[in-house]
């Protein structure tokens, strides 16, 4: 365990300083010129990227798809075809460049990683704000195990947040040309053609209360979802949107056999940090009023936690599509966070971060007395 606190920690810790030095270094330059602005490949987001890609692809059974991904890979390499069937083409010519190559697996892994936050920090690349608290975030927070683990999908995610300035300007052939591409590395990323529309539902909220209303229903009516025996067209609906393979499972659910998450210290946390970005929103959206982007940001990072918490006690296959805008809700703790700090309300800003940022540690804790059996969370060198 203490070998994986350190690791994530000091990863954690190295972004934010990195990210901490390029937003301050910008910041003394638009004094002098509000114009001003320092390139995507400056050294600070180069280092970023590369530490990123060295503890993902040095990484060894961390991640609880790690193993099957390295299966396929190894099946790739001496076989030519996967193990399993069902995997989509742009993913398996990708597999078989790298199977092919000689290459040792670790660079196999290092490219997705770097794929991946290449393009959270292309997204990202003129909101350096973000940067300090969005690397700590992604790594510490709820969503650090989902990240590290399933992979094809949290590369279309960080795309996903490249691409948004096109929903801005609802560019949308060339979203739909992003979203095509995308479907070649997981089929479900069609559902990226319903996230170009949700910000078309204007969240112009004044005040945080409804927007608690309605999170506090979803959460309310996931703790028993009876309401999800009406769905009978669901498991079809999986089968359409690529999680096929779940589909039968949810025939228990259907007949009430729903599972029940505990409220424990963890699903608390988890419910918090959404909690602190709904409720800021309304003060953050006033301080940074001239960026377009967060708007897109927040309707995309409340449709989904609002989702995620309506079905967390069906099916973990319901729970899949939330996967991709779990990043949204690290990104939009982060616009929080910046906010706070630059207002100089440092106390709530240190808890605004203590709490997402707790969640890696306590899950660690709970992996290693026995509290929870998720052994994957263990950080281990393939070396």
């Amino acid at each position: 365990m203490l070998q994986s606190i350190l690791v994530y920690t000091s990863v954690s810790l190295i972004l934010f300083l990195l990210g901490w030095h390029i937003n301050q270094r910008e910041h003394r330059m638009k004094l002098l010129n509000p114009e001003a602005e320092l390139p995507f490949w400056s050294w600070e987001i180069v280092a970023s990227i590369l530490v990123v890609t060295l503890m993902m692809g040095l990484r060894f059974k961390t991640g609880s798809d790690y193993e099957m991904y390295l299966k396929q890979f190894i099946s790739v390499k001496e076989t030519g075809q996967f193990a399993r069937g069902d995997f989509e083409i742009g993913f398996y010519w990708i597999t078989r460049l790298f199977a092919d190559s000689g290459l040792h697996y670790a660079f196999y892994f290092g490219f997705w990683a770097l794929v991946q936050i290449g393009s959270l920090y292309i997204g990202l690349r003129h909101h350096k704000h973000l940067l300090p608290w969005v690397g700590m975030i992604l790594i510490l927070g709820p969503y650090g195990i989902n990240w590290i683990s399933f992979m094809r999908q949290w590369t279309i995610s960080m795309i996903l947040v490249a691409v948004v300035p096109l929903i801005e300007k609802r560019k949308f052939w060339l979203y739909l040309i992003v979203v095509l591409v995308s479907m070649t590395l997981h089929r479900s990323a069609w559902l990226l053609i319903v996230f170009y529309f949700i910000p078309c539902i204007k969240f112009k909220f004044d005040s945080f209360k409804l927007p608690l209303i309605i999170f506090t229903l979803c959460v309310l009516l996931g703790i028993w979802p009876v309401w999800f025996k009406l769905f009978r067209f669901v498991p079809d609906l999986l089968d359409l949107i690529g999680y096929h393979k779940y589909g039968h499972h949810l025939v228990d659910v259907m007949d009430g056999k729903f599972k029940s998450m505990g409220w424990g210290p963890l699903h608390i946390l988890a419910i918090i940090s959404s909690l602190i970005f709904i409720y800021y929103y309304p003060q953050v959206k006033k301080f940074f009023k001239k960026d377009k982007l967060l708007p897109i940001f927040y309707s995309l990072a409340f449709v989904g936690t609002c989702y995620d918490n309506l079905v967390l006690n069906t099916h973990h296959s319901m729970q899949r599509p939330a996967e991709y805008v779990y990043i949204f809700i690290i990104i939009m703790l982060s616009y929080t966070i910046s906010y706070l700090v630059s207002v100089k309300k440092h106390v709530m800003a240190a808890v605004c971060i203590s709490v997402p940022c707790l969640y890696l540690v306590l899950d660690l804790v709970k992996v290693s007395i026995g509290m929870a059996s998720c052994p994957s969370l263990y950080y281990h060198f393939l070396f």
